[in-house]
């Protein structure tokens, strides 16, 4: 890959019957340009590379070791924010693309999924109690924050009761039997414990719940709440 040019969500129509065995192709896509696409099918791309997973997999957790090992007294960047009432999580300032401070009655609702606008698209947001053992965020407050990771869609936010601090650390972490896969463990400053969010298996989570909203299709937008 040369470039990269967007990301956008886009309607896949199947293979011509002239080029259906093609399997590296999940299908095409027409772009608001008028320009045709060949969409990737990452499944078809492994296979015809012969790729084996459980390797990949071991390789990943070989990999997870290390960065949990080689993390300690490592020096973290680092923003701090609240989901709910006295449960502070944080995630490396360099994975997070931005901040935005968040109205809730700015809040739109499809069903059980908010949404807010942001420069005239429509961004979904999620709170830590979707992919955490953790509390809501509190929407009856005057002003709360997205968290827009990194690694994820620019259509995504992560909601957040507040932002706490940015901190620049080296105190090692704590991780016990009872800390969720995606967090890498704990710190404790001043009177918060804080969960380090592992950024590759918080991603995963939000790719994961996105794939499943979108198999299980929207309902028309009620703004009514």
């Amino acid at each position: 890959m040369d470039e990269l040019h967007d990301i956008e969500e886009v309607v896949v129509e199947p293979l011509s019957d002239y080029i259906s065995h093609l399997k590296c192709f999940a299908g095409t896509t027409i772009l608001g340009t008028g320009d045709v696409i060949m969409v990737l099918d990452i499944q078809g791309i492994a296979a015809s590379s012969s790729l084996k997973f459980d390797s990949i997999r071991t390789e990943e957790a070989k990999q997870r070791k290390e960065k949990e090992a080689g993390a300690q007294g490592e020096k973290r960047n680092l923003i701090i924010f609240t989901g709910g009432p006295k449960e502070y999580f944080a995630l490396e300032l360099k994975h997070v693309a931005r901040l935005e401070p968040v109205n809730p009655e700015d809040i739109h609702y499809t069903g059980h999924l908010k949404h807010i606008e942001y420069q005239d698209r429509a961004i979904l947001l999620f709170s830590m109690d979707e992919f955490l053992p953790a509390g809501g965020c509190d929407l009856t407050a005057g002003e709360i924050f997205a968290v827009f990771p990194k690694q994820v869609s620019a259509r995504v936010g992560i909601l957040a009761s507040g932002i706490i601090d940015t901190i620049e650390t080296d105190k090692p972490l704590s991780r016990d039997d009872i800390c969720p896969g995606p967090v890498l463990g704990k710190l404790f400053i001043d009177d918060m414990m804080v969960q380090v969010l592992d950024p590759d298996q918080f991603t995963d989570l939000i790719e994961q719940k996105l794939m499943t909203v979108k198999g299980a299709g929207a309902p028309r937008e009620n703004s009514d709440r």
